[in-house]
């Protein structure tokens, strides 16, 4: 016999096999008992509210008798209520809270540092430049993380509000299920949600990726073009070089000889460079370079970069030249272009001269 008690509540239905007993309390005379069929059901009168204190319910299957309570826990809330939270966890969550947002923070801040010093020099910078580099080399292994840790967060929030507040239980599961770009895409696929709130979730766990290669890519390195101008000095050859020689020539005659063996001795190299062994400019000869060999032509003419043919191999100095930039300067030359004709053998006023024994004094040197 299996009993099943009851208090205060109505009977379940019973099926033809089973019987039903039930006896009145004591003192309780206005209730009677009626028999229908093979069950017994109390009735009492109309203005008597019917209480039911205990039944049992006699089963021949069943080979013996359990008794099913329910008991409350002692100091059980009746009304519902807020469930408190330990202190610990709270102070865990608002400290995991203020470093996520203060990563956020730093993220935000390194985007305006990059797009505040767009274009400047590094050497001019050289801090801040150096801590951009770095976030470069960590930006995309700290970013997916804290992307996903805040993103997460703030979506299980937005599912306990939603849920508090009765939404479709289609846009609470996939709030759950919107961990990831791949579970997010999942979730749309398996509750064939194609609507705003999925495609708003698709777009927000994109930007865990697009973002960890925007921090590697948003700074680079490379050269620019800074226009600025600079005073330089270089010697004119127009004019006379009586102010830079103190003295006879004679004096300085031994050091102008050095410095042409220099440049004549020098390798082909520098030879076919366009500087010098002392970084001075060469001029080139316009002549070799221009299709027009007409010397009044006033057309500019581009320079290649080998088989040119300077006018010297001495070229012109050029003072306060900065050595980190590339400097572009208009300036003033001129060279000799000289065009010699065949000459012929004339022995015969040498001869003359050594007849008579005046003696004839003649120079060499090199045109150039």
């Amino acid at each position: 016999m299996a009993s099943v008690q009851s208090r205060d509540s109505p009977p379940s239905p019973l099926t033809p096999t089973q019987q039903l007993r039930s006896d009145p309390p004591e003192g309780r005379d206005d209730i009677s008992v009626v028999e229908l069929d093979d069950r017994t059901v109390p009735v009492a009168p109309a203005s008597t509210p019917l209480l039911w204190h205990s039944a049992s319910i006699t089963d021949p299957e069943l080979p013996k008798q359990e008794t099913y309570q329910q008991s409350v826990p002692h100091g059980w809330p009746m009304q519902p209520r807020q469930l408190r939270r330990d202190w610990r966890s709270l102070v865990v969550l608002l400290f995991l809270d203020v470093l996520f947002a203060l990563i956020s923070l730093a993220f935000l801040m390194y985007g305006f540092m990059v797009l505040g010093h767009r274009g400047q020099s590094v050497e001019e910078h050289q801090w801040v430049a150096s801590a951009l580099l770095n976030v470069v080399a960590l930006g995309p292994t700290i970013f997916p993380i804290v992307f996903a840790a805040v993103v997460g967060r703030t979506l299980k929030t937005i599912l306990v509000w939603l849920l508090e507040r009765g939404e479709k239980l289609g846009t609470l599961d996939l709030l759950a299920g919107s961990n990831t770009v791949a579970s997010t895409i999942w979730s749309l696929y398996v509750l064939r949600s194609f609507g705003f709130v999925g495609l708003a979730l698709v777009a927000a766990w994109a930007l865990s990726p697009v973002g960890g290669q925007a921090s590697l890519r948003v700074v680079s390195l490379g050269d620019a073009t800074i226009p600025e101008i600079v005073p330089l000095r270089y010697m004119s050859a127009n004019n006379s070089y009586s102010n830079y020689v103190s003295g006879d020539l004679g004096a300085v005659r031994p050091s102008l000889f050095g410095m042409f063996n220099a440049a004549l001795l020098g390798p082909e190299r520098t030879k076919a460079s366009p500087a010098d062994p002392w970084n001075n400019v060469k001029v080139p000869m316009l002549e070799e370079l221009s299709t027009n060999k007409d010397s009044s032509n006033q057309d500019w003419i581009d320079i290649p970069d080998d088989h040119v043919t300077y006018a010297s191999l001495i070229g012109l100095p050029i003072a306060d030249l900065p050595n980190h930039a590339e400097t572009g300067l208009t300036m003033e030359s001129f060279y000799w272009k000289v065009d010699c004709t065949n000459l012929t053998e004339a022995l015969q006023p040498f001869r003359a001269a050594l007849v008579n024994g005046a003696a004839t004094n003649t120079s060499r040197g090199w045109l150039g």
